[in-house]
């Protein structure tokens, strides 16, 4: 569902409701131009505009696929164009056998079709039957040339099935699985490809929004990063690598193999690495890294090890943007699952111990702190002194949680940054 609020008072304006009975699982997102707001409804892979001004649509596109493959990212829009892809899948049947994520590039003004992408190759590695993967899940970015940066999500089945363990349904790199692809925006063009993953075993995704930079020196780079753990700068024009870091606990995640009738742990996990989106400023590539393993059997996960969120912890990590060097790295007693927020020399970030917090963006010293009414997984908007974050996940207490409500609250929480020095006080 949309809501419109006043920024000044948080008073509701207006709603669009669309209360799906098989929702988008995520991430989602509103993205506004041209005084209208684009929106994706991912259970029916609809893509929908709406007139800024009272919510009334103004037009709807269906994108689904044949296997039911829906949407789970933001929209993006860029010189009357809106950018949205489908997934592998939707919540009721996910990465099953031939479904494939699909790149749509469609006319803001009418919502019609221009040109698609399909990210799987060679009829999905091979095997359509039993592989799957693709798509994007976080919105593209685009240079000043207009040139068109996209992050794409994994390959699976993942590790594999019993009849096909370790991935080798899918033999070779797995392209476009993991890669970050450059297009021309006009024509739909692919210009170049990178896999930063390939033949990804463990639902490793390079699935971030790019970040475009342009360093001090002229070299004009793109920075890609995921669930694999590894930021990577590339150069803009050729696509060659420019530096690449491994960031967080690593373990396992090259192996191509599980031992037989034993499983494997592996770091970062399915819901590991860098899971949500970077930020750049002055010279620093900030990653936020979640800390949670996950335990594989050759044909999926091992049920003697299920996902434990309560012990996932994180980092956020500043890199050289000139040479991916560490500047510094915080340490989190939770995942920072809101992704990262750079404001001025502040760098905002939260997790589902819901405590937002601040810190010095050259050298990561924590300046303030504030505790939200639930836990946080959406990166919070900047707006003039005004930081909002969406408090509307599951509160998993940690060490820096204070004062828990006893009945989390989902709430949108504005702060206002306070002009001495760093407090943090609800703007309303």
């Amino acid at each position: 569902n949309v809501i419109a609020l006043a920024f000044d008072s948080g008073e509701e304006l207006w709603r669009h409701d669309v209360n799906q009975v098989v929702p988008s699982g995520g991430p989602n997102g509103v993205a506004a131009a041209y005084g209208w707001l684009f929106l994706t409804e991912g259970g029916t892979a609809d893509v929908v505009a709406l007139n800024a001004e009272d919510g009334t649509e103004v037009w709807r596109t269906n994108i689904r696929g044949p296997l039911n493959e829906g949407i789970t990212t933001a929209p993006m829009v860029y010189n009357s164009v809106v950018y949205v892809s489908t997934i592998p899948g939707d919540q009721e049947s996910f990465y099953g056998g031939g479904q494939r994520g699909v790149i749509h590039a469609l006319d803001a003004k009418t919502g019609g079709v221009l040109w698609y992408f399909d990210t799987t190759t060679d009829n999905l590695w091979g095997n359509p039957r039993v592989n799957s993967g693709g798509g994007f899940w976080h919105p593209p970015s685009v240079d000043d040339e207009g040139n068109l940066y996209v992050g794409i999500g994994n390959a699976a089945p993942y590790p594999g099935t019993e009849e096909w363990p370790a991935a080798t349904s899918r033999p070779g790199d797995n392209d476009y699985a993991n890669n970050i692809l450059k297009f021309d925006p006009v024509t739909g063009t692919l210009t170049w490809s990178y896999n930063v993953k390939p033949h990804d075993v463990f639902d490793l995704d390079n699935q971030l929004t790019p970040v475009i930079i342009d360093l001090e020196d002229g070299r004009k780079i793109v920075v890609t990063s995921g669930k694999h753990g590894i930021v990577v700068a590339l150069d803009r024009e050729s696509g060659l690598v420019v530096w690449r870091t491994p960031v967080g606990k690593h373990m396992n995640d090259d192996a191509t193999t599980i031992p037989e009738g034993g499983f494997l742990e592996v770091w970062p996990g399915t819901l590991g690495g860098v899971e949500t989106p970077m930020a750049y400023a002055n010279g620093l590539v900030y990653a936020p890294v979640y800390q949670l393993p996950s335990f594989y059997t050759g044909g999926g996960f091992d049920p003697n090890h299920p996902f434990d969120f309560t012990t996932a912890t994180g980092l956020i990590v500043a890199l050289n943007a000139a040479d991916g060097t560490i500047a510094w790295q915080v340490e989190l007693p939770t995942g920072p699952l809101a992704g990262i927020t750079v404001t001025n020399d502040v760098v905002w970030s939260s997790g589902l111990d819901g405590a937002v917090m601040g810190f010095n963006a050259t050298d990561g010293t924590e300046l303030f702190r504030w505790q939200a009414p639930a836990g946080i997984n959406a990166t919070s908007a900047a707006s003039g002194d005004t930081v909002i974050f969406a408090a509307g996940g599951p509160l998993i207490p940690s060490s820096n949680t204070s004062n828990p409500p006893e009945t989390p609250a989902a709430t949108i929480v504005a702060l206002r940054v306070g002009a001495g020095g760093g407090d943090a006080t609800p703007a309303a």
